[in-house]
């Protein structure tokens, strides 16, 4: 790294913030979020921002050097967000996730890859819009590319987690209607285009991990059943109940349709047919808080399908319509230290089960992992990931010729500011297909996320 090239705007930075400091004259700056003009001192000019009539951080004053410009960059969008939502109810949305990946030792053959989801939409606000109190309206796009490292490797499981269908689609559609019961506790109804990973089969660390096993839903579910996740949604409906002592029960209807799964989907057929089939989803979640901080959540949940063909696995042009599975997992917040909340650890754990084996290449996963967190100095938002996951395959895949795949992921959260993450990346793929014939892979690699 050349040292001058961080020394000497650092250098100039300090240059003008002394020079400025010198000066008494009395500066005008207009708030981007609130309009309020603020008056102060130049050499206080980060008091300026407390003006008792603005609350909010005064972007004129940030010098664009923090994090390569990146925090001053972020800083000035989600003002100019925060200000669009506040004037007109509407709040736009991005979201990137992109991989890259390489076996360095193992599997068939060596490669590498690169994938990429990009999510963007807007959320509106229906009581700013029209005095809909708890209501809001979310619809959205999205364009994906890159193909994954599983088929050089030979494994089942994917690398990537961004690795779903290529090109560019139509989204979500929904609209959300929050309402507050007088004995404190709520209900929240969800009708239009939308994923069951909204609601269903995810918790949420999953999100912070780079492999597609459990990222952001434990994958056996996707290969019994036509469950929707990022960025596949269909017509549906969920309903949740969140009671006042951190128990809900969640309650989903969901249309499937024949070509979903397909790679050329674009989510441009919104019509409903007799033929189209039907996914029912059904989760209890506890959310308590041990020892006054110590956070967890807690899933029950199953699945009920009908009317979608799932090729039967030992033979071919054989389908079965119909299947069901349940899933149990957790994540809970064992150690937190008690002069910084920042620091801490938590132990996630969890199980599917899918009984129809003929319909079913995973009939049983197991995952479970550490999050440390605050524990790298000066870097309390960084964590490091540890996480493990098994998947046994059902007698009828590959004619019973393949046992079992674990992964191991070992990732690196560097959270650069609260819209940027880094994420260096180590896979261990152990049994590839459950197969003896592949040697086991080495994969590194990484993911780079972007959310505003």
């Amino acid at each position: 790294m050349n040292i001058n090239k961080i020394l000497i705007p650092t250098i100039l930075c300090a240059s003008a913030i002394s020079a400025f400091a010198q000066q008494e004259e009395i500066i005008e700056c207009e708030c981007i979020i609130c309009t309020n003009v603020l008056n102060a001192p130049v050499q206080n000019k980060q008091q300026a921002t407390s003006n008792e009539n603005c609350q909010h951080k005064c972007n004129t004053f940030n010098y664009p050097y923090g994090n390569f410009g990146l925090d001053c960059m972020s800083n000035h969008i989600n003002a100019l967000k925060q200000k669009l939502a506040n004037d007109t109810g509407i709040s736009p949305f991005f979201n990137y996730y992109a991989d890259a990946f390489t076996n360095v030792e193992g599997g068939r053959k060596h490669g590498a890859n690169y994938t990429h989801i990009m999510e963007y939409g807007i959320n509106v606000d229906m009581n700013k819009i029209a005095g809909i109190k708890g209501g809001s309206f979310t619809i959205s796009g999205a364009y994906n590319a890159g193909k994954d490292l599983s088929g050089q490797i030979g494994n089942f499981y994917t690398i990537s987690e961004s690795a779903v269908t290529d090109g560019g689609m139509f989204y979500e559609m929904y609209y959300s209607q929050n309402i507050s019961l007088p004995w404190d506790d709520t209900i929240n109804i969800s009708l239009g285009r939308m994923s069951m990973s909204n609601t269903f089969g995810s918790l949420p660390v999953f999100g912070y991990l780079s492999s597609g096993s459990i990222d952001s839903t434990p994958e056996g579910i996707f290969y019994a059943s036509p469950y929707t996740s990022s960025t596949i949604a269909t017509w549906g409906i969920a309903v949740e109940y969140q009671t006042s002592n951190n128990l809900s029960f969640a309650y989903g209807l969901y249309q499937v349709v024949s070509n979903q799964q397909s790679p050329t989907w674009d989510g441009l057929d919104w019509g409903i047919s007799h033929n189209d089939g039907y996914m029912m989803m059904a989760q209890v979640q506890w959310s308590p808080t041990f020892c006054g901080n110590l956070q967890g959540v807690y899933q029950f949940g199953g699945y009920f399908f009908d009317g979608f063909d799932m090729p039967k696995l030992s033979s071919q042009n054989s389908f079965r319509e119909d299947g069901y599975g349940f899933y149990l997992q957790a994540q809970q917040m064992i150690w937190a230290d008690t002069t910084n909340q920042n620091k801490n650890i938590t132990l996630w754990a969890g199980t599917q089960y899918a009984p129809i084996q003929t319909i079913s290449p995973i009939h049983w996963q197991l995952y479970a992992g550490l999050q440390f967190q605050g524990f790298v100095p000066h870097r309390e938002n960084d964590s490091i990931f540890l996480s493990w996951t098994t998947g046994f395959f059902s007698n009828d895949y590959n004619n019973g010729n393949s046992t079992d795949e674990t992964l191991f992921e070992v990732n690196y959260l560097w959270q650069v500011n609260n819209n940027i993450a880094i994420q260096p990346t180590m896979q261990f793929v152990l049994n590839p297909n459950g197969n003896s014939q592949i040697n086991d892979a080495i994969v590194l690699g990484g993911q780079i996320t972007v959310s505003f």
